[in-house]
């Protein structure tokens, strides 16, 4: 082999390595604002008179994304933030605290996914009644 064959080759090389690293990069960053996660309301632990413990289950399919819990009762909605998912990982469940909460009140909790384009996954709504 010629050196000027060998200079060819490892260019050719160092080319297709980087566009391979690159391309699942890319790939990921061009659909991000079209994928959206797949969540699930999780069933809510705990239930005390003023507190429980409320959560989600989420499958971000390859895109980062913030995971909100809409928490409505007595009329008014609260949104709380339970947390961020990495686009890498595949499946993550994450419970918080949530105190402040009225006695002997139902409580309806949804969990909704946040991708960087603003798309959102709203999850299944789960009911809960504080304790008197």
């Amino acid at each position: 082999m010629t050196t000027r064959a060998l200079k060819t080759t490892r260019i050719a090389a160092v080319a297709l390595a980087a566009t391979a690293i690159a391309a699942p990069t890319a790939l990921i960053a061009a659909g991000s604002y079209n994928t959206r996660a797949d969540v699930r309301t999780m069933p809510v632990k705990q239930i005390r008179a003023t507190s429980a413990r409320i959560g989600a289950m989420v499958a971000p399919n390859g895109v980062a994304v913030r995971v909100n819990l809409k928490i409505t009762g007595t009329g008014r909605t609260v949104t709380k933030t339970l947390g961020l998912v990495a686009a890498r990982v595949p499946l993550k469940t994450m419970y918080m605290n949530v105190s402040g909460l009225k006695r002997n009140t139902t409580y309806r909790v949804q969990a909704v996914a946040i991708n960087g384009g603003k798309k959102t996954s709203p999850g299944t709504t789960v009911s809960f009644k504080t304790k008197r």
